[in-house]
Formats: structure tokens, C-alpha cells, sequence
């Protein structure tokens, strides 16, 4: 069912009659679905969506990424971080400048990354932040996710240092 989706908002003209927003609203809880193939087609689906009708939905979609990227399965978190590239390049502007959609999915990158921050009053001479154990470091099928994070996560911090145009 999605590579046929997929195939008719490929051709051209696209054919969607029920529009973007009912297509994300079905979707978008596959993102962390068991199957591989199904997430793997979901994204080639969300890739062939318009931008300009994906962007309007970036808090929504969001949500589910977030959700994508702190979940149990390994496999499912690196495919967070595909779905969390894919909005980057299709909306990366309302991605930061959303309610939520900078601060929350940053604490989610860091705590995928290992990072933690402490809420407890700081000590004399130790910094605000540690780094918890990577259990999947080194493990020849995980130990790859690694260096993907760190590239999504620098893609995601470009976004919000980048200048801005000035406005009139």
C-alpha cells in the first residue's frame, strides 16, 4: 500500500485526493513500526510529499520523529534520525523556529547520543553535564550509528545558527 502511494504522488502530475494532511495523519504513527521495509518505504513516501504542504505540519510530525528516535529498537531510532534528515531538508526553517520543535528534539539527540544534563545543584570544579554509557559502541551492527548521529545532529544545529535574512 505505501509503494503504491508513493507511486502516485510521483507521478505527474501527483495524484492525492485526500490531500498531505489526512496522508500525514494516517502515516505518521508508522514511523515506528517493527518492519524495517515498512519504514523503510514510509520515508521514500514522505520524500515524494510536497514541502510546501509538509511544512505547515512540522510541530505534528515532530511529535513522531521524537517519538521514532527514543524508541527501544535501535533500528527504529536510526530511522528517526532518516525521518528527523528528511523534515531537516523539507522544513529545517520551521523545525527551529517551531513551538517546541528545537529544544525537545535537541534533549532527544543528546540522550541518543548518551548526553545527559544534571538537575542537581552543580559541584565546584565539575561541568553541568555527563555522558551515560554507550552500550551499542563497538557493536558491529550499532556501532555505526554513531558517527550518523553526530552528522544529523550537526545538520540540526546548522539550521538554528544559520544568520538570518534581515526583514524590511
Amino acid at each position: 500500500a505505501l509503494a503504491y502511494l508513493t507511486c502516485q504522488l510521483s507521478t505527474t502530475p501527483p495524484i492525492n485526493p485526500i490531500g498531505t494532511h489526512t496522508l500525514l495523519n494516517k502515516l505518521l504513527p508508522l514511523m515506528s513500526d517493527i518492519a524495517r521495509p515498512v519504514r523503510a518505504q514510509l520515508l521514500k513516501l514522505f520524500k515524494a510529499l510536497p514541502a510546501d504542504e509538509v511544512a505547515p505540519h512540522v510541530e505534528k510530525v515532530i511529535l513522531y520523529i521524537r517519538g521514532a528516535m527514543t524508541n527501544i529498537s535501535q533500528d527504529v531510532k536510526d530511522d528517526g534520525l532518516n525521518y528527523l534528515e528528511w523534515i531537516l531538508d523539507v522544513a529545517g526553517d520551521q523545525v527551529v523556529s517551531g513551538a517546541g520543535c528545537w529544544v525537545k528534539p535537541l534533549k532527544d539527540l543528546a540522550s541518543v547520543l548518551g548526553w545527559t544534563v544534571k538537575t542537581a545543584v552543580p559541584v565546584a570544579g565539575k561541568s553541568g553535564w555527563t555522558s551515560a554509557p554507550r552500550t551499542t559502541f563497538g557493536a558491529k551492527k550499532h556501532g555505526q550509528s554513531y558517527p550518523r548521529q553526530m552528522l544529523v545532529l550537526s545538520k540540526f544545529l546548522e539550521y538554528d545558527f544559520k544568520p538570518e535574512e534581515p526583514q524590511p
